[in-house]
């Protein structure tokens, strides 16, 4: 007998994709920054974050406005955008090391690191990938800051040099910090001595090195005047 069967339609192959498309996908950090959104914590430490800061922004308006003429207020914005400033920095000095120093001593101690270097994504895709899950949220803090920022910008005093060079300044601590908690997270066989190894790291830095950070933003800035 033979046996006959309804014809099959013939499977369509996927194209491969190209080479440079195929190193711009990040599957881990799409991993990583879905992970976070599924933690409720995530918003919650959102909220609080949002909640404080722009608690002590509008002590700071009300602290350096309580004038009875308008025009007294008038120049006063580079004080509060500097205060403003110089918080957030110390925001991310100390906030960012604790989310980002544990994203490699995690895989440690869950034993997990050596199957994730079996995967075709190599070391510096899986550093850069999981540095980036962490920089993400914290760029997304620092959008909280930008409504603020204008604000005391309205006020006058601040220039556009200064304005520019602070959110460069916020954006590449951001960078710094994050890269420098996840190369002591390498060097590390736990989180909390990787955490304790980029403070003593970075205060040391910036101990020694001053002029790269807000002080030096500023010289920058009054230099700028003068030419």
């Amino acid at each position: 007998r033979e046996i006959t069967g309804t014809p099959q339609p013939a499977r369509q192959q996927r194209r491969p994709k190209p080479p440079l498309l195929h190193r711009l996908e990040m599957p881990l950090l799409m991993v990583e920054l879905k992970d976070l959104a599924w933690r409720g914590r995530t918003y919650v430490v959102r909220f609080i974050y949002a909640a404080v800061l722009f608690t002590i922004a509008c002590s700071l308006f009300y602290g350096n406005m309580q004038s009875d003429a308008a025009a007294d207020s008038l120049g006063r914005g580079r004080l509060i955008f500097l205060q403003l400033v110089e918080i957030q920095f110390w925001i991310i000095v100390l906030f960012l090391p604790a989310t980002t120093s544990g994203v490699i001593t995690v895989e440690k101690e869950r034993n997990s690191l050596g199957v994730l270097m079996l995967t075709t994504l190599g070391p510096m895709r899986i550093m850069l990938q999981k540095l980036l899950s962490r920089l993400i949220p914290m760029f997304s803090f620092l959008l909280l800051l930008m409504p603020l920022l204008a604000v005391s910008y309205s006020f006058g005093g601040v220039s556009d040099g200064l304005l520019w060079s602070c959110i460069l300044l916020l954006f590449v601590t951001c960078v710094q910090m994050g890269s420098l908690s996840v190369l002591c997270s390498t060097w590390s066989r736990t989180t909390p001595e990787s955490l304790v190894l980029t403070y003593v790291a970075y205060f040391a830095m910036y101990w020694f090195a001053p002029q790269f950070w807000l002080g030096g933003v500023l010289e920058i800035e009054a230099w700028g005047r003068q030419i």
